[in-house]
């Protein structure tokens, strides 16, 4: 198991955001990066070092911190980008393990999404037919619920692993 914290400091400090202090946003490079591109220093070496370590499941965590916007809710990714029938198996099931324990709607990421297609977990389920998926979570929430949920999550993923 491997916790990569990948944060956003320079973005935040500057109100932007979703981009760092050089206006790149390493959410989206993921596909270009994948096809032999370049990005971010940030999403560079993500990318750089999980083609080292090849992982079975991954889940990239965010936060929320608009208004509007529903907790707890996870992105998943179609499991229609599997190869293998037994990861696509398993796919499944954690989708529907999340759905369970999730209090906001799913964002449903077909195949071919123009945007999301571009992000981590997508290009890591086309290239390497990993187990990927975004949770959101939200600053609504007080610390503790979201640190409950988060514990939550990465537990089910976890036990449906574990059963394979």
């Amino acid at each position: 198991m491997d916790v990569i914290p990948q944060t956003n400091p320079d973005g935040e400090a500057l109100g932007t955001v979703m981009v760092n202090a050089l206006g790149e946003n390493p959410l989206f490079e993921f596909e270009q990066i994948a096809h032999g591109g370049t990005g971010s220093a940030e999403a560079m070496s993500l990318w750089n070092w999980m083609e080292r370590h090849l992982p079975l499941a991954c889940l990239e965590y965010h936060s929320y911190y608009q208004v509007d916007r529903p907790s707890f809710r996870p992105y998943l990714f179609s499991t229609e980008l599997h190869r293998s029938e037994g990861r696509k198996t398993m796919a499944e099931e954690v989708a529907k393990r999340l759905l369970d324990i999730s209090t906001g709607p799913p964002m449903i990421v077909e195949v071919g999404d123009e945007r999301f297609s571009r992000c981590f977990p997508y290009q890591l389920i086309e290239h390497f037919d990993t187990i990927s998926h975004f949770y959101k979570l939200h600053t609504r929430e007080s610390l503790e619920d979201n640190l409950k949920q988060t514990v939550r999550v990465f537990k089910t993923i976890v036990e449906v692993c574990e059963r394979f």
